[in-house]
C-alpha cells in the first residue's frame, strides 16, 4: 500500500502538529495518528525548525482550516436547501394523493347514494303499481257486480242479522259477487288486520265466500268511497 508524508495543522489540540512532526501514513487513510485530523502533504525534511517556515505552515493551516469550515458551511446550506425542497415536494405529492383519494371516496359515496335512491324509488313505484292494480280490480269487480245485480231476480238477495245481501247464496251465507249493505255497525271481517268497522248504511260491493269478504270497495251511505279492502280467501 502506497504511503505519503504529511504534517498535522491541529496546533491547539495535537502535540505532533505543534512539533511539526512529519508523519508517513497510507494514502487511503491520510490523517494524523494522534488526533485523527486530515494531514497536509510535505517533503520529508525532518522537524521544521525555521520560524518563517513555522509561521508559513501555521498560516497555511489556518487558511486550510478556514476553507474546510467554509466548505462545510456551504455543504450544510446546500444540503438544507435540498432537504427543504425534498420535503416541500413530498408534501405536494402527499396533498395530490390525498385529493385523489378524497375524490374517489366522494364518487363512491355518491354512487352508493344514487343506487340506494333508485332502489327506494323502484320499491315505491312497485308498491303504488300494486295498489293501483288492486284498486282497478276492485272497481272491475264492482262494475261486474253492478251489471249482475241488474240481471238478478228479486229473490236473489235477502237479509241477514246485520245487513242486506244482494247476490248469490251458499249454505245460507253470501257467496260470490254482490253487494252487502250493513243495517247496523259491525266488524267487517275478523280476519282484517286493520279491524275496519262498517257503520250503519255503509255497503261493500265485492266478492264474498261463505259469508266472509274476500275483496271489495267500501262505500258510506252517501255513496262516497271509504276504501278498498283485500283480505283473501
Amino acid at each position: 500500500m502506497a504511503k505519503i508524508k504529511g504534517v498535522c495543522h491541529n496546533y491547539d489540540n495535537c502535540d505532533m502538529a505543534a512539533d511539526k512532526v512529519v508523519q508517513e501514513v497510507e494514502k487511503s487513510n491520510f490523517v494524523c495518528e494522534e488526533c485523527g485530523k486530515p494531514l497536509y502533504p510535505v517533503e520529508d525534511k525532518g522537524n521544521v525548525k525555521n520560524p518563517n517556515q513555522k509561521r508559513m505552515l501555521t498560516l497555511i493551516g489556518l487558511i486550510g482550516g478556514g476553507l474546510i469550515v467554509v466548505i462545510g458551511i456551504a455543504c450544510g446550506i446546500i444540503f438544507g436547501v435540498k432537504s427543504s425542497r425534498n420535503k416541500a415536494e413530498q408534501r405536494r405529492i402527499a396533498a395530490i394523493e390525498q385529493a385523489r383519494l378524497d375524490s374517489i371516496a366522494k364518487v363512491e359515496a355518491d354512487s352508493l347514494a344514487a343506487v340506494k335512491l333508485a332502489e327506494e324509488q323502484a320499491a315505491e313505484a312497485a308498491r303504488l303499481e300494486a295498489e293501483a292494480a288492486a284498486a282497478a280490480e276492485a272497481v272491475r269487480l264492482a262494475e261486474e257486480q253492478a251489471r249482475q245485480d241488474k240481471k238478478q231476480s228479486a229473490t236473489s238477495g235477502g237479509s241477514i242479522d246485520y245487513g242486506k245481501w244482494s247476490g248469490a247464496w251458499k249454505n245460507g251465507k253470501p257467496h260470490g259477487t254482490g253487494t252487502m249493505t250493513y243495517t247496523k255497525t259491525r266488524l267487517i271481517d275478523s280476519r282484517d288486520p286493520q279491524k275496519r268497522t262498517a257503520a250503519k248504511g255503509d255497503y261493500i260491493i265485492g266478492e264474498f265466500a261463505n259469508g266472509r269478504l274476500v275483496q271489495g270497495v267500501w262505500y258510506d251511505s252517501a255513496n262516497n268511497v271509504k276504501g278498498s279492502i283485500i283480505i283473501g280467501m
